[in-house]
């Protein structure tokens, strides 16, 4: 579930950190990123350093189909949320992010972007999950990005092949909330 408090984060930066190791947890922390994608990585490797982002005043996600050592469960999300803090989920799955619901995480439906169909398919599943997010992936789409934007009720987040603070301004314009990113030159620009 989506907070005030949440939402003024997304609102905060427009730049997410997507992060898989201790170092990348580390470089967030002297960047301007508000919200950490965990996007792979070893949960128990990098417990200290999700614990020292909340401190931060970061706020937490787990794409819960790439975070290694935790179930893509009920059990898995209920512990992430429990026992580590996170504050959303990503998925491509349904389920899972019908389980981060539940729990009362915030949402945000990862869709591959691969073609016209793959698009549709994907919007057909985002109002079965009803997220708080939807990501589109390549990022790098604008005209898509643009008319997706356009076209659903959730915020857009681009992620995927982006390369430089031209593709993060271009995005922006083009209707994108947000902006995931794994170049650490971009957390900061």
């Amino acid at each position: 579930m989506i907070t005030t408090a949440i939402r003024k984060k997304f609102m905060e930066y427009p730049v997410i950190a997507a992060v898989r190791t201790l170092d990348d947890f580390e470089a967030a922390f002297h960047s301007k990123v508000k919200i950490i994608f965990m996007v792979g990585g070893d949960v128990f490797k990098c417990r200290k350093k999700i614990q020292e982002a909340k401190e931060q005043g970061m706020v937490v996600f787990f794409h819960m189909d790439l975070v290694e050592g935790i179930g893509k469960d009920a059990s898995g999300i209920h512990f992430a949320k429990e026992t580590l803090g996170i504050s959303g989920v990503q998925s491509t799955r349904v389920h899972i992010l019908k389980l981060a619901k539940q729990e009362k995480l915030v949402t945000v439906h990862r869709l591959f972007v691969t073609d016209f169909q793959a698009l549709q398919s994907g919007l057909k599943l985002v109002h079965t999950s009803n997220p708080d997010f939807v990501e589109l992936t390549p990022g790098i789409l604008h005209p898509i990005v643009k008319k997706v934007s356009k076209e659903i009720p959730y915020p857009v987040i681009s992620s995927g092949l982006i390369a430089g603070k031209d593709e993060v301004e271009k995005l922006l314009k083009e209707g994108a909330s947000n902006i995931v990113c794994s170049d650490q030159k971009l957390w900061s620009f």
